[in-house]
C-alpha cells in the first residue's frame, strides 16, 4: 500500500526530496515532489497545471523545484506538479471525465485525503 503525501513527509530524513505519484483515477496519479527541511512542519505548497494545456506554469514549478535545496528550508514545502494529469495527457484545458474546470482529482489534494 503506498504512503499518502503527509505519511511520505512524515518518513523521510530532514534535508531530503523525494519525487512520488499520488493515486487519484484508474491509471493516473498527480506527480509530487515532497522537500522535507529541517523539520517536517510548517508545510507549504505550490500547484500547477489545474488546467492541462497550460503547460508553461508546470515548467517553470519544476525549475524551482530542482533548484530548491530541501537542506535550506525550516519546514517542508510539496510541489504539485500537474493537478489534473487527465487534462495534461488529453492536451485540454478541461478534466475530460466530467468536462469541468476544477479538476475531480484536486479533491485527491485536499489535507483530509491527502492524510495531512
Amino acid at each position: 500500500m503506498a504512503l499518502s503525501a503527509s505519511e511520505t513527509l512524515a518518513a523521510m530524513e530532514p534535508g531530503t526530496r523525494s519525487v512520488v505519484d499520488l493515486p487519484v483515477e484508474d491509471d493516473l496519479g498527480v506527480p509530487l515532489t515532497l522537500l522535507r527541511g529541517h523539520a517536517e512542519r510548517p508545510v507549504g505548497a505550490v500547484v500547477a497545471g489545474v488546467h492541462g494545456d497550460e503547460v508553461e506554469g508546470m515548467a517553470a514549478l519544476g525549475d524551482v523545484a530542482r533548484s530548491l535545496d530541501p537542506t535550506a528550508l525550516a519546514g517542508s514545502l510539496v510541489v504539485v506538479h500537474a493537478a489534473n494529469p487527465a487534462g495534461v495527457r488529453a492536451g485540454t484545458r478541461l478534466h475530460p471525465p466530467d468536462d469541468g474546470d476544477r479538476p475531480a482529482c484536486c479533491d485527491a489534494l485536499q489535507p483530509s485525503a491527502a492524510g495531512a
